[in-house]
């Protein structure tokens, strides 16, 4: 234990030092900073990520205080890469900066957006193409970018990427949208999350109309890209995926969810249904996730602030490797149960629940039908305690 919490000290050390470097540096000169000088700061940053991903530490009050001093480090990080594009946006350096940013940041935070609208504005949809998976938040910017590189002149390729990030955007924003209409009584926590620009353009959309185009967008790539690689697939296998859920009826808000017959990671029996009479929240994850990971914190906060309700959170694993995924477990500290996916008898959850992306939630009520899907932070949170404070079915009055 000495010794690791030495090489933790050393690794913070490390990352103290590197930003005091990088501070010394943007003070001296954001405007001036070469594009040799953004490799080497952005190799710095990729160096401490990577050092802090690998540790392994068990005790919860380190594990906390490492976490957030990585986060302030990480936060001042990007701050630094929005300082040097905005006093020299139209350079190369400044457009690795704002590359940076995007990449390395959250939608939708402020720097991801003034990244974006700088790239858009100073560079053009050529600088934008490629970039589609990071272009996933609410704010306009990201549909903009989107729609900007699917009219350029940009390779088939490009375009195809393009859209088919433009189609998951408008199936997201259709949810969120509708999640808006539900809860209004959180409208201010999502304008102080989101910003009010943010929150005033997602209430002019029109949920059915997105969803439709998302429709028509999936069907041309299933048509016209066949043989254009996307991951592992090709796009239009990956669309033909995607465009299920929105063809189909399964399983939706409202309608009652699959079950689940698998066993849980410490090789338990898992049935959903055993569950009822709990309110259930169903987090699909994977160690190979970075974005599922990074809900964990949240995640366990969630199951400590709800322990002594009729409550559970189980996760749903996504990883082919079940020591993958028990690794995972114990490195980050996940304080719930999980489903292995590929474990359960017949069809996969996945495939059960329509599963387009990861991570996913889905909130179940006590009686096992699904009140909500796909929500994070506050908005997560109030759909629980909303549920929980609803009637308990007959059979448990």
């Amino acid at each position: 234990m000495q010794q690791l919490l030495f090489t933790s000290v050393l690794i913070f050390y490390g990352l103290t030092a590197n930003l005091a470097w990088a501070q010394d540096g943007a003070q001296r000169s954001v405007a001036t900073m070469t594009t040799h000088d953004l490799v080497d700061l952005c190799a710095k940053h990729s160096t401490q990520l990577a050092k802090f991903r690998e540790l392994s530490i068990t005790d919860q009050a380190e594990r906390k205080e490492l976490s957030e001093r990585f986060s302030r480090y990480w936060s001042q990080a990007a701050k630094e890469m929005h300082d040097i594009f905005s006093a020299q946006p139209s350079t190369e350096a400044g457009k690795m900066a704002m590359i940076w940013v995007i990449i390395n940041t959250d939608a939708d935070s402020e720097s991801h957006v003034r990244a974006a609208e700088h790239l858009m504005a100073y560079h053009g949809p050529g600088a934008v193409a490629g970039e589609g998976a990071h272009l996933d938040g609410f704010h306009p910017i990201y549909e903009i970018a989107l729609r900007k590189v699917c009219s350029s002149n940009s390779n088939h390729a490009t375009k195809a990427d393009s859209l088919f990030h433009l189609a998951g955007l408008l199936v997201e924003r259709s949810r969120y949208r509708e999640l808006m209409d539900a809860t209004p009584e959180v409208t201010a926590e999502r304008v102080k999350n989101l910003g009010v620009v943010t929150v005033a353009y997602l209430d002019s959309t029109k949920p059915k109309r997105d969803r439709e185009e998302a429709k028509t967008i999936y069907h041309q790539l299933i048509s016209e890209n066949d043989q254009v690689p996307y991951r592992n697939e090709t796009f239009s296998k990956a669309s033909e995926k995607l465009l299920i859920p929105l063809e189909q009826s399964y399983p939706d808000i409202g309608k009652p969810a699959p079950e689940i017959k698998g066993r849980y990671l410490n090789g338990d029996v898992a049935r959903l249904t055993e569950l009822r009479g709990k309110v259930v929240v169903l987090a699909f994850w994977a160690s190979w996730c970075g974005p599922c990971l990074g809900r964990i914190p949240e995640e366990n906060k969630l199951v400590e602030k709800f322990a002594s309700k009729p409550f559970e959170l189980i996760g749903i694993c996504g990883d082919e490797s079940k020591t993958d995924a028990l690794k995972s477990v114990d490195q980050h500290g996940i304080r719930f149960r999980s489903i292995w996916n590929l474990s359960t008898e017949g069809a996969t959850a996945t495939e059960l629940f329509g599963v387009e992306h990861w991570p996913s939630t889905f909130v179940l009520d006590r009686t096992g039908v699904i009140g909500y899907r796909d929500l994070t932070g506050v908005d997560l949170e109030e759909a629980v305690t909303l549920l929980l404070n609803e009637k308990a079915p007959k059979s448990e009055q």
